[in-house]
């Protein structure tokens, strides 16, 4: 709920006691959201990165992995690292594309085999944190500092 500047719900009703009922239970499900911002919490803390941050992440990998194939070209080393990380997964019958691949698994396939292409477009998320980080600075003023949490990441 932080972060947010506004909260909607619409619920039908035709009469007075169907107001009440449906007024109670948007008004729980509010206490419940606003609940951490009362204790306290300033910003949420995002449970993973932004797409891109993550993609970029994923290539960095990819590219480490690929540094440490000795004696093929790019494109074989890029070939067997995916082919070995795919090899831990169990394979679709259908076309053979790995089947419960985690996250990253699933990034650094997608950057070894096109790393160009499959990179995510810039999110919001990304913006903002270019924003503070031209904006507010990294490792400078710490006065400033207390400014990063002033501005919502996410609307």
């Amino acid at each position: 709920m932080v972060g947010k500047s506004e909260w909607k719900r619409v619920f039908d009703a035709r009469n007075t006691a169907e107001v009440a009922r449906g007024h109670a239970r948007v008004d729980a499900a509010f206490a419940v959201e606003v609940q951490p911002a009362s204790l306290g919490a300033t910003s949420p803390s995002p449970s993973k990165p932004p797409p891109r941050k993550a993609f970029e992440a994923a290539l960095a990998r990819a590219e480490g992995l690929v540094a440490g194939a000795v004696g093929l070209d790019e494109d074989g080393a890029r070939a067997l690292v995916a082919e070995g990380i795919a090899s831990t997964y169990p394979a679709d019958p259908k076309d053979g594309s790995p089947l419960g691949t985690s996250a990253a698994d699933s990034l650094t396939l997608k950057a070894l085999m096109s790393p160009v292409k499959g990179a995510p477009g810039y999110s919001l998320e990304d913006d903002r944190q270019l924003h503070l980080k031209e904006r507010i600075g990294e490792g400078e003023d710490s006065r400033r500092q207390g400014r990063a949490t002033v501005w919502p990441s996410s609307v």
